[in-house]
């Protein structure tokens, strides 16, 4: 399973989505500010959501299996 970006990566990622030559097209610099702003968002739901099913789990007594089901994509 991949790691998730981290803030420093995703920042070096839109400076670097910024200043790259695009075939001589400008970038907005406030289009990748939203991009970036939306993965943080779906990184900080996607967080919660694990945080959700760990604790419905926990309270089931199926943690182990709800995880590894989840994983083998069930």
């Amino acid at each position: 399973m991949p790691q998730p970006l981290t803030d420093q990566q995703i920042d070096t990622y839109a400076q670097l989505a910024i200043v790259a030559d695009h075939g001589g097209a400008p970038v907005e610099p406030a289009i990748v500010t939203a991009l970036v702003d939306e993965v943080r968002r779906l990184q900080q739901q996607k967080r919660f959501l694990f945080r959700q099913l760990a604790k419905r789990d926990a309270a089931s007594g199926r943690a182990d299996e709800a995880v590894r089901q989840f994983l083998a994509g069930e």
